[in-house]
Formats: C-alpha cells, structure tokens, sequence
C-alpha cells in the first residue's frame, strides 16, 4: 500500500511535528486519521517512517518508527535561467525539482522581460516542496536569486569552484553536454528568449563556459531549461549506473 509523503524540516528520533500547511494536506485533502501509517522527508537527506498520533488545527504529531539517511547524488546540477512572467517560471521550478536539479538560480538577464521588485523565493520553494512530495525527491533543490547576470556568476563561482560552465545557444554546435570528468558540477545557463548579450558572453567566457545546443529551434525559457535539465539528470543517472 502507498505511504503518503509529508514535508518535515525537523525529524528527531522519536516525535515529529506537521506544520499547519501539510496538516491541512493531511486531514482535509487525504482525510488521514490518527494511526495512519506515513513517510517523512526534510529535503536535506533524511526520511522517515512514522505514525500518525494527533491531529489539531494547527498541526500533526507524529511517532517515528524508522529513520534514515540518504546521499546526494553527484555531480550536482545547476540550472542558472532567466525569470519568466507568472506560471512559466512556477512550472520551471516544478518541473526541474522533479527531475531532481540541485540548485535553481532565478536570473536577470539583460533581456529578461522587466518584473519589477519582486520577492518570490518562499513560492518557489513551496513549489519545490509540492513536486518533491509528488515524485519521491528527498533532497529539496537550493534556490537563489533573482539577481543580476553578474551577481549571479560570481556567487555560482565561489559556491561551485570548480564547476564545468555550458550555456545555450541554438547557433552552437550540438555538442555533448557532460564534461570529461564525470564528478564534475555542471551550471547550465538558459538566458531569455532574445539570447545573451555579448558582454554577457564575454562574462560567460571568464568562466572557461562552453556553447551547447541541443535544438535547432528556439526554445521558450521554461522548455529550454526542462530540457537542460532532463539530458543533464540522465546523463548523471547513466554514469551512477556505470
């Protein structure tokens, strides 16, 4: 029988607690009942089997009976893409915490479409929390952003050091998209629809980057990283299996 998978930052070794958000889930969406048997995860690498004990309005206790601890798969992938208006970028997220990228970085490129002040990062991690819960993921993705191109380079850099760099561009060479080193980080970076500047290539270029195409189409923001993300996550999967 299926187990029902719940968010729980906090999973200590004997109790833990539901916030109000997966509560709700809990008994108004799942109509779960005390005793109901359930899977935890923190999205950090730890999941747990646990019983259900107590259940109020604010929240749900829970007993664990089982805990354990998972490793990251490696390399880690980190898509840098330009925002996109509304549920394009939503859907990105989703859909990239589904295939299991480890790190989403929201971008303003030059040519990224203008959204004002806008602060969306706690949407986007209950979007990655909601796919996560969905499609088994136990590590969360690390967001950042949105910030300038060139912020975002230099905060990338000293996170990953030592990362292999590609970005899109659909006048380059189709090319394989793995560097040679298997265990190397790779940052994929997907600019806005009107492409990357040349002084953001110029930047780009600072970085040791690699022009990829994997289409001779244009791609649209959301489709472009989905796809990024899709060949990277294989390949990684494909090396692990080797």
């Amino acid at each position: 029988m299926k187990k029902y998978r719940f968010y729980c930052p906090e999973i200590t070794e004997n109790q833990s607690v539901l916030d109000r958000f997966e509560t709700h889930h809990l008994s108004h969406v799942l109509r779960m009942e005390t005793g109901e048997q359930i899977e935890l995860f923190d999205g950090k690498g730890k999941t747990a089997e646990a019983i259900i004990e107590k259940i109020s309005n604010k929240q749900t206790q829970v007993k664990l009976s089982s805990i354990k601890i998972h490793q990251p798969m490696k390399p880690q992938i980190i898509i840098a893409v330009s925002l996109a208006k509304g549920q394009r970028f939503d859907f990105l997220v989703e859909k990239c915490t589904e295939l299991g990228v480890n790190h989403i970085a929201a971008v303003q490129f030059e040519r990224t479409v203008k959204m004002g002040k806008i602060s969306v990062l706690d949407r986007y991690e209950k979007i990655c929390i909601t796919a996560a819960k969905q499609s088994g993921r136990v590590f969360l993705p690390d967001l950042s952003g949105p910030a300038p191109f060139s912020k975002t380079i230099d905060f990338l850099q000293k996170k990953y050091p030592k990362a292999c760099w590609i970005y899109g561009d659909y006048n380059a060479k189709i090319v394989p998209l793995f560097p040679n080193n298997p265990g190397q980080n790779l940052i994929a970076v997907i600019g806005p629809e009107g492409g990357i500047t040349d002084r953001e290539k110029q930047l780009l270029m600072k970085t040791g980057a690699s022009a990829a195409s994997i289409n001779p189409n244009v791609l649209r923001i959301e489709t472009a990283a989905i796809a990024f993300s899709s060949i990277l996550t294989a390949g990684r999967n494909l090396s692990s299996e080797v």
